[in-house]
């Protein structure tokens, strides 16, 4: 009996535990996982839309030794959503084809950059181009503008003239053909909610568990008892 309930206990871990999804790389904004744009330089929009759709964003395959499948290729409407999320902008701010939002003395930026991308500071995402103590992280979207390709970035200074400036675009555009060292493109994964049988398996485990000690226990004082 007890072997028996042993190895259901093993077998009730095995498969509702094992199988749980998982969400590997980058940042977690709203209920996304986002890639790390410097995963994804040195290739256009036109490259990358052989891999991921266009018209929904869904990915299937690798591309430069990258396995997108599982991910999704942001419009810029989901990123203006995750935009508005890290730099706490009025909702209406990029609403327009091409719009920025621009803050001095604000610390939004430098907490989204990760400038020395060796993991010394906090910042969110690897800088994929530093200029002086200008610091970009650059990265398309799927979306068109005027038949060239969305870029959208967010960008930190740091200097006498313009301490603490943050700036986030939505709506830069560029050439589909581009392809630059300094300019990802924005993927996410939805992360999943845990499942409410989650829950249930760790109450019928814990039920087992407590019908193992009881049967122990009995097994004990049998013994005691003889």
């Amino acid at each position: 009996m007890i072997k028996a309930l042993i190895t259901t206990t093993h077998i009730f871990f095995v498969c509702c535990f094992t199988f749980m999804p998982s969400v590997t790389s980058a940042v977690v904004i709203d209920s996304r996982n986002w890639m790390q744009v410097t995963d994804t330089t040195n290739l256009s929009y036109n490259q990358l839309s052989n891999v991921c759709s266009v018209s929904t964003g869904i990915c299937n395959g690798s591309i430069n030794g990258i396995d997108l499948n599982g991910w999704i290729w942001a419009d810029n409407s989901a990123v203006r959503d995750m935009f508005l999320s890290v730099t706490g902008a009025p909702s209406n701010t990029f609403v327009d084809a091409a719009a920025s939002y621009r803050d001095t003395g604000a610390e939004w930026a430098n907490a989204f950059i990760d400038i020395d991308s060796v993991g010394e500071d906090t910042g969110l995402f690897d800088v994929t181009l530093v200029s002086g103590q200008n610091y970009f992280v650059f990265g398309l979207t799927r979306s068109l503008i005027n038949g060239e390709v969305d870029r959208s970035y967010i960008t930190y200074t740091n200097n006498l003239s313009n301490p603490d400036y943050n700036v986030a675009i939505v709506g830069n555009n560029v050439a589909l053909d581009a392809a630059r060292s300094h300019t990802g493109h924005w993927l996410y994964q939805e992360v999943p909610v845990s499942a409410p049988v989650n829950t249930l398996g760790l109450l019928l485990v814990s039920l087992v568990v407590m019908v193992i000690r009881r049967k122990n226990s009995d097994l004990v004082k049998h013994s005691y008892s003889v």
